[in-house]
């Protein structure tokens, strides 16, 4: 059992951006799975940008890195765009350390990633 289960909150606070806010931890097991089922989705919906909230994420893991790889390569085949929203500490830094922070575009607040959405 996780310390910290996984939840997920979806808006659409523009037309054709999905704004996800996780809280939790996002770790090994089958929770973490609807992070990829939620682009899937938002692709066959017409969404162009995924914006993933994760400043109330309090541990991820590598299985929660990898989610978010394979969330990377759905959008990117489909043209679309992904955007973290990471404040400084633990979840940042996992990010930073696997250099993904260079792959990702991770803003250090909401208004910031969705200010500059199809600009």
């Amino acid at each position: 059992m996780a310390q910290f289960p996984l939840q997920i909150a979806q808006t659409e606070p523009a037309s054709g951006v999905l704004l996800a806010t996780l809280s939790g931890a996002i770790l090994l097991g089958p929770e973490s799975e609807c992070i990829e089922a939620l682009i899937r989705e938002g692709l066959h919906a017409g969404k162009r940008a995924f914006v993933f909230d994760l400043t109330e994420v309090k541990k991820i893991d590598s299985t929660g890195i990898g989610r978010f790889i394979s969330a990377y390569n759905l959008v990117l085949k489909a043209n679309a765009e992904l955007r973290l929203v990471c404040q400084p500490g633990l979840i940042l830094k996992s990010f930073q350390v696997t250099r993904l922070d260079s792959v990702f575009r991770i803003f250090a607040s909401l208004d910031e990633a969705l200010g500059s959405i199809n600009q």
